[in-house]
C-alpha cells in the first residue's frame, strides 16, 4: 500500500476533520444526500452535481473518502489528538457505507452495462404506438411505451452521437 502523504490521518483528511469538528452530523446529512441522487432517474449521470453538493458540506469529495477510507481503519496510520473522538468511528461507518457505491459507480463508468437487444412490440390498447423493450446484457431490461414523435427523437439523438466526430461507434 502507497503511502503519499505519510503516516498521518490528518494529511489525508484534514478539510473533512475540520467540518466534522465544526459539526458532527455531516455523514448524516451527506447520507440523506447522497440517497436523493441514488434515487434519481439520472443516476449516476448525476455524481458530478452530487460531488458538487456533497464537498462543501464533507470538506472533500465522496470519490476521495469512498476511495481513500481504508486508511481510517489502518493501523500503520497516526491519529492525532485534537480529532474528535467519535470522527474515527463515525467516518468509518461512513466510508462503510459509501465505498460500494463509489466503486460501483466507477466500475461502471469503466465498464457499462451493454445493450443486448431492443425489441419492439405492438401497443395492445389499439393506438399505433408500441412497446420498446431495451435488454441489457445482464438480462434486466426496460420497457417504454412510444408513439412517432419519440422514435424520431431517439433517432435524431442516437444519430447526434454518430456525428458528434468520435469514429469508435
Amino acid at each position: 500500500m502507497a503511502y503519499e502523504n505519510g503516516d498521518q490521518i490528518e494529511d489525508y483528511f484534514e478539510e473533512n476533520i475540520e467540518n466534522y469538528s465544526k459539526d458532527n452530523m455531516i455523514f448524516t446529512k451527506a447520507l440523506a444526500i447522497l440517497n436523493t441522487y441514488l434515487n434519481r432517474p439520472d443516476w449516476p449521470h448525476c455524481i458530478e452535481e452530487l460531488e458538487e453538493t456533497l464537498t462543501p458540506i464533507l470538506g472533500c469529495a465522496l470519490e476521495h473518502i469512498g476511495f481513500r477510507g481504508h486508511y481510517f481503519e489502518d493501523d500503520y496510520m497516526v491519529w492525532s489528538q485534537d480529532t474528535p473522538e467519535s470522527y474515527k468511528k463515525d467516518v468509518i461507518a461512513f466510508y462503510k457505507t459509501v465505498n460500494p457505491i463509489v466503486m460501483q459507480y466507477y466500475y461502471n463508468r469503466l465498464e457499462p452495462l451493454k445493450l443486448y437487444s431492443i425489441v419492439a412490440t405492438k401497443n395492445s390498447i389499439g393506438t399505433d404506438n408500441k412497446i420498446v423493450r431495451f435488454i441489457r446484457n445482464d438480462g434486466k431490461s426496460l420497457e417504454v411505451e412510444v408513439d412517432r414523435y419519440s422514435v424520431r427523437e431517439a433517432i435524431k439523438v442516437l444519430s447526434e452521437l454518430l456525428e458528434s466526430g468520435d469514429n469508435e461507434y
